[in-house]
């Protein structure tokens, strides 16, 4: 079974990893410090474009998410795209490609880009493994130049999942490449921002789930933040 070494839930490495698919330089990520504290919120750079979440997997967590309602998960995939993940360790690239090509995001892809060819590539709805893709192998250089040993065998138990708005029907989506009923629409964003009360409760849903555990990271893809 093929496996990648994971990726750092490191903002500068994202960001590096995000520019080289093809996402121009005026986005960047910002690590989520808080979601406690309103002032540390407002600092990001607003609109937030997509949220980068990690979380400790917990065996009952067979596909790397909260257990969910079936009636939750989307049925139409002309909404929103996603991935699925069949790479071990691949759900931090996996989680990039869900936070670059949906929402708004789309506006920020430069012709002639790995990310412009993966879209002209899946106009149609469906889920996607990229595995099939002759992009993959463009991937999967990229992430080689972003990551740094230990072993790709090694076995990890933080997994990326990704928080969009889609630009068709202004909806909160969430988006696990490993989980086989593809992605779940939480229903109309009505917050302004993706970082806003609704994602925020989701995160925090995670969060107390796992009570013993510290490893979390929360990455926010917006503007570059002014000097």
């Amino acid at each position: 079974m093929d496996s990648w070494i994971p990726l750092e839930c490191n903002p500068f490495i994202l960001t590096q990893y995000i520019w080289e698919l093809g996402i121009s330089k005026d986005l960047e990520f910002h690590d989520v410090f808080t979601l406690e504290d309103e002032e540390m919120l407002e600092s990001i750079p607003r609109p937030v474009y997509a949220l980068l979440f990690v979380f400790p997997v917990k065996e009952s967590d067979q596909n790397g998410t909260c257990i969910k309602t079936e009636e939750t998960f989307i049925k139409n995939q002309e909404n929103i795209i996603w991935f699925e993940q069949t790479v071990k360790n691949s759900c931090g690239a996996i989680a990039l490609l869900h936070a670059t090509t949906n929402g708004d995001t789309k506006d920020f892809i430069l012709p002639n880009t790995l990310l412009a060819n993966i879209l002209e590539k899946i106009k149609y709805p469906g889920p996607f493994s990229l595995s099939d893709m002759i992009e993959f192998s463009q991937l999967k250089t990229i992430h080689e130049r972003e990551t740094m040993p230990p072993d790709p065998s090694e076995n990890t138990s933080l997994h990326y999942i990704c928080f969009v708005k889609s630009s068709v029907n202004g909806h909160l989506y969430e988006l696990d490449g490993r989980n086989p009923l593809g992605p779940i629409d939480h229903g109309p964003l009505n917050d302004s921002d993706i970082l806003g009360d609704q994602s925020i409760r989701i995160i925090k849903s995670y969060i107390n789930n796992r009570e013993k555990e510290i490893q979390f990271s929360l990455c926010a893809l917006a503007h570059l933040k002014l000097p």
